[in-house]
């Protein structure tokens, strides 16, 4: 009964038995023509047969599988292959349906190629999650069928297979990669210290004219005999939170994202960039109160805590409280920090 399942006619199949019907009906009309139809008839059955035989006889087959990313980012171009290994003896045509999940309401998934004896082909797509979640594919059909091409025989491979959807990973390794660059320096843009007593102490190095005389090291001066001034630099270690709204409003959507979707992308970026350069990131989601918060942080597992928040968040379409949010970040956030609001 599988194997019967297995087989399906094409259409080319369909047209030679039409032509073959055509034949007979013209038999009646035309005694000789009906000879012909029986060749013909007789000639298709055994195409058949013999497309049959090859196509589920003995152990060959087409073997398959389907390669990706463990983890799909939101909002972005994620690749698929698809691997087929012809194991038949002959070259042999294929046709592959792919049954994506059903998020992307896609059904014409579809590819054609041949494949030689013994070889291996691929065929690549890429696909665009815009929600957050579990994404569940289906099977990955492949028709395979001859030269002739009356008969397809069907394989059903890589079924059930769920692979989540994270925040825009994809956007924040490319963020990434710009904060540690030097491109601003490849471009003439230099770092200039800057003299402010609110900076962060650095080093004592020698006077040279122009250093503002309010920063010289009296003591260091007395000891070295000479001139001495503290040199600062810019504050590090500071706190950044991202405060995102999941409220009513933030179910809109942009792009083909929700505008939470798009404030979570940008949280995730703006975060890891934070941490790269030695500051500290904290997270806050709220609507009618507050939800999830982490507290500021810079260790090396805190970004994956941040991404594992992010991932599970979605709006549950109620008002949202500013004031309950207030009364958060004022119990809460006792450090001077960088607030950036999401809503």
């Amino acid at each position: 009964m599988r194997t019967f399942r297995s087989i399906f006619i094409t259409q080319r199949a369909l047209i030679f038995g039409w032509a073959v019907v055509l034949l007979f009906i013209l038999g009646w009309i035309w005694a000789p023509l009906f000879v012909f139809a029986q060749l013909a008839l007789l000639a298709l059955v055994l195409a058949m047969l013999v497309e049959t035989t090859l196509l589920f006889g003995g152990r060959a087959g087409v073997r398959g599988s389907r390669h990706t990313l463990e983890r799909w980012s939101n909002g972005d171009e994620n690749p698929v292959s698809i691997l087929l290994h012809n194991e038949y003896g002959i070259a042999v045509k294929v046709r592959v349906l792919d049954e994506l999940p059903i998020q992307f309401q896609e059904r014409r998934s579809e590819f054609r190629g041949t494949i030689a004896a013994g070889a291996t082909r691929s065929f690549d797509l890429r696909v665009r999650p815009v929600q957050r979640g579990s994404y569940t594919y289906g099977a990955m059909n492949v028709f395979v069928s001859l030269r002739t091409g009356l008969l397809e025989r069907r394989y059903q491979l890589e079924a059930a297979r769920e692979i989540p959807v994270y925040p825009s990973y994809l956007q924040l390794r490319k963020y990434e990669l710009m904060a540690i660059s030097d491109r601003l320096t490849l471009a003439g843009i230099k770092r200039i210290r800057r003299v402010a007593h609110q900076s962060e102490f650095e080093r004592i190095k020698d006077y040279v004219p122009g250093d503002d005389r309010r920063t010289v090291n009296w003591k260091a001066t007395a000891r070295r005999g000479k001139m001495m001034v503290n040199q600062y630099q810019d504050e590090r270690a500071q706190q950044v939170f991202a405060l995102i709204d999941t409220g009513r409003v933030m179910k809109m959507p942009f792009n083909g994202l929700s505008l939470l979707d798009h404030a979570i992308n940008a949280a995730l970026v703006i975060g890891s960039i934070a941490m790269r350069k030695e500051d500290r990131f904290g997270l806050t989601t709220f609507s009618n109160g507050v939800h999830d918060s982490l507290p500021a942080s810079r260790q090396r597992n805190h970004m994956q805590a941040v991404l594992q928040a992010l991932y599970a968040q979605s709006t549950d379409h109620k008002e949202t409280d500013m004031e309950a949010l207030f009364v958060h970040v004022k119990r809460d956030i006792r450090q001077r920090s960088l607030l950036l609001l999401f809503t």
